[in-house]
Order: C-alpha cells, then structure tokens, then sequence
C-alpha cells in the first residue's frame, strides 16, 4: 500500500484495491498536485 496526501491529508490506497494502472494514475495525479503546489508557493514567496 501507500499513501497518497490530498490537501495535507494523507490516504490510504490498498494495492489490491486499484488496478496497477490506477495506482499509476492516482501517484502521477498527487506527484502533479504536490509539485504544482510546491511551484506556486515558490512564486508566491518570491
């Protein structure tokens, strides 16, 4: 399993629950979230 963080929350995913192509889908969504994220506080602060 593994964790997926949803606005500093963090989620629960079992592998057996999601497809290998949804656990893909889900980890590239929060790795884009979490960068987008990331990105705009950095703009922000500058």
């Amino acid at each position: 399993s593994f964790l997926i963080s949803h606005n500093g929350w963090y989620t629960k995913v079992l592998d057996n629950s999601l497809s290998g192509a949804g656990r893909k889908f889900l980890l590239g969504k929060s790795l884009v979230k979490a960068v987008t994220l990331g990105t705009s506080v950095v703009v922000g602060g500058a």
